[in-house]
């Protein structure tokens, strides 16, 4: 069985079991398949609404990776500051031990 016609049998007992009215299910035109263009309407349907689904839980996850960013910049700049200080710190050392040498 093809792709297209394993998709329209799929779509089709899907839409006949959870979307169409318990009466319309047993009709003749319940049993018609999808062409094409309406499966190709149904995946773009489908696609639009999971990513409208989706889309809440995408924007929180990058705003709390874009908190983490600037939480670990501003550990990387706390840690410049204090290696300059250290460097600092190190050269007065020096000069000192040399002065009093």
């Amino acid at each position: 069985m093809n792709k297209s016609k394993e998709d329209a049998r799929l779509c089709n007992s899907f839409i006949n079991t959870t979307l169409l009215s318990e009466g319309y299910r047993y009709d003749k035109q319940a049993c018609v398949p999808f062409t094409e263009d309406e499966l190709r309407a149904l995946r773009l349907l489908l696609r639009e609404e999971l990513q409208s689904e989706i889309r809440p839980f995408r924007n929180e996850a990058e705003k709390r990776f874009a908190e983490g960013a600037t939480q670990i910049d501003g550990l990387y700049q706390r840690d410049e500051k204090r290696e300059q200080e250290y460097l600092s710190i190190r050269e007065q050392i020096r000069r000192l031990e040399a002065k009093f040498a």
